[in-house]
Parts: structure tokens; sequence; C-alpha cells
């Protein structure tokens, strides 16, 4: 075949090719995608010669290919399926499915099935949603008067109120409590928290909202932080380029938030639902006592704890036992040797 007829043939299969209708869309619709989960991309294409173009689909994410011959190049990541649903007597239509066995965050971005000059293309919005790190305790302002402020060798620095601010980098306020319920952070004698509390990475932007929760309340009530959420970029690598952590920090004093009694405070992102997206702590207040109420894990490790122990005291009185018995056997031996 001479240099023409390649070019009419190939003139005939762009013509042919252009007039075919390709579009691509998700399983997921315009929805994001979450992290971890599955999704498949649907190639439909429709031509009369739809069934002879397998070997032609290609899949591109971000302008590089991931697909080819109905063939994904990381087949521990992805898979490509191939399927003719129907066809008429002017045309045809194949339908090829991009699997994304489960979403990364380099998943996301422009995604296009081409076809010779025809192409289609879809944006895949992917999700991480942050996790909540544990609610930490930055500083403590110590009360002007009072025993209190005796107990801290650090700099101390002067606040408005008269009182006194603490560094807790090397002095943990155990002294004060752990956040427990059955332990909260005692606060009756003045004392007020700094608290600060952050998510991990994510996307998109987290906004974390710090409420109350007082035990004669019924319904939780917001509280304004001392400053806006910071939301700062992540570490820049290419697993987390473009996502962020986002910061909020309150003060905690009894007074200015009208707070008695045992209160529990958390710190969540307002529309998710995720466990892990929220943190809490409970602090005393003048007013009202520390709870000996035990949660549900506290009763079982209590119970796992009774069990323990009560079998290690049975087990104790059978080896006692059981050395009873032999010292009098040994005892009862010399005895009737001594006899004979």
């Amino acid at each position: 075949m001479n240099l023409i007829a390649w070019l009419r043939l190939f003139l005939f299969v762009n013509v042919v090719f252009a007039r075919s209708e390709i579009t691509l869309t998700s399983d997921t619709g315009d929805s994001p995608v979450l992290i971890g989960q599955s999704v498949a991309l649907r190639c439909t294409v429709s031509s009369r010669f739809a069934h002879q173009t397998n070997l032609s689909i290609i899949f591109l994410q971000n302008g590089t290919m991931k697909a080819e011959n109905c063939k994904a190049y990381n087949t521990e990541r992805y898979e490509v399926t191939c399927e003719a649903e129907g066809s008429t007597i002017n045309s045809s239509t194949q339908t090829y499915l991009f699997h994304i066995k489960s979403v990364s965050w380099m998943d996301r971005g422009k995604w296009t099935c081409l076809l010779s000059g025809s192409s289609s293309d879809i944006f895949l919005e992917v999700h991480v949603p942050p996790k909540m790190l544990p609610i930490h305790v930055s500083r403590i302002t110590l009360p002007s008067s009072g025993g209190l402020s005796s107990t801290r060798n650090s700099d101390p620095q002067t606040n408005n109120a008269g009182g006194v601010s603490v560094d807790l980098a090397s002095h943990p306020p155990q002294i004060y409590g752990l956040g427990t319920r059955t332990n909260p952070y005692d606060l009756r004698s003045g004392v007020e928290l700094h608290l600060i509390c952050q998510t991990d990475c994510g996307y998109p932007r987290a906004l974390p909202e710090w409420t109350v929760n007082n035990m004669s309340e019924s319904q939780p009530r917001k509280l304004e932080p001392s400053r806006n959420v910071i939301t700062q970029a992540c570490d820049g690598k290419a697993e987390t380029r473009n996502m962020s952590t986002s910061m909020v920090t309150l003060k905690v004093h009894c007074e200015t938030f009208h707070l008695t009694g045992i209160n529990k405070l958390r710190c969540a992102i307002g529309d998710s639902n995720d466990v892990a997206a929220s943190k809490h702590i409970y602090i005393l207040c003048p007013g009202g006592e520390i709870p000996m109420t035990l949660t549900s894990g506290e009763m079982i490790g209590l119970g796992v704890a009774a069990i323990a122990l009560f079998a290690l005291f049975v087990t104790g009185c059978v080896l006692l036992r059981g050395r009873s018995k032999e010292i009098a056997i040994i005892s009862s031996g010399h005895t009737r040797a001594e006899l004979v």
C-alpha cells in the first residue's frame, strides 16, 4: 500500500471516529469521592465502528496515560472492563469501565477518555475527612492570689486579669486533673485553661467548633473561641498537597462562660458525623462535685480486673493446699522410717 492509500485510510478513520460520541461519567455523579472508596469511570462510545475501537481507547489522568488496549498500567490499583451494550443498524455502543479500587489523594484531578480525535473529560473531586487531634492544654493562667502560683518554676507572664500565665511546654497539668469524666480538670480555684483544638491533614478546609454541655443542661451550647480558625498548609508532600490543617483556641474560665459543676467541652468539625472528627474533655467548676459514675468501658475494665484478681486468689489457694499436702506426706514418711 503506497503513501497516498495510507493517508486516505488515516483520514477515513479520523472522520469516522470524529463522528463518534464519547461520554465519560462517574458512578458517583458530581458528588465528591471519599478517600479509600471505590469508584468506576464509565466511558461510553456510540459509533458505527464502536466494536472495533477496543485497542484505540485511552484513559488519562491529568495528561498521564493510565490505561490502553482495555488494560490498566497499574493493575494493583486500577482495572479496565470493556463490554458491548447494544447495537442498531447504523451504530453500536461500547462501554469502557475504568475501576479505581481504592481512591487515593493522587487520583484527584481531570480524567480523560480519548478515542482518536474525540475525547470526554470529568474532574474527580476527592475529599479527605480530617481527624481531630487530642485537645492540648498549652497554657494555664493561675489566679493572682492563692497557693497555686507557687507550684510552677517556669518564667511566668502576668496577664491583664492580674493572674500568672504559665507555659506548659515542660510542665504538664497533672496536678489539675486529667480531663476525664471521673478526673476532670479542676478549675474551682479560678484557674484558666488555654486549650488548642487541631485537625490533621484533610480536604476541604475544616471548621472546628467548641461546645459545652453542663450536666444540668439538655443541649450543648456553642462557645466563641478567643481567635478565629487558623488554617495552615500541610507539609507539601505529594500525598498531602493542597491539604490543610485547622486550629482553634479557647480560654476556659468558669466565670467567663458561667459554668458550674461538671462540664463537657467538645471540639468537633461542625458538618461531620464521624466519631474521629471530635474530641472532648471534662472540667470541674464551683457549684458541683466530681461525679463518681463510670463509663461502660471503665465498668468493663473493673469487671475484668475483678475476675483476674479472683482467678489469682483461687490459683494461690490451690497451690498452697497442694503444697501443704506434700509437706504432710513427707513428714509422715520420716515418722515411719524412724519407727522402723
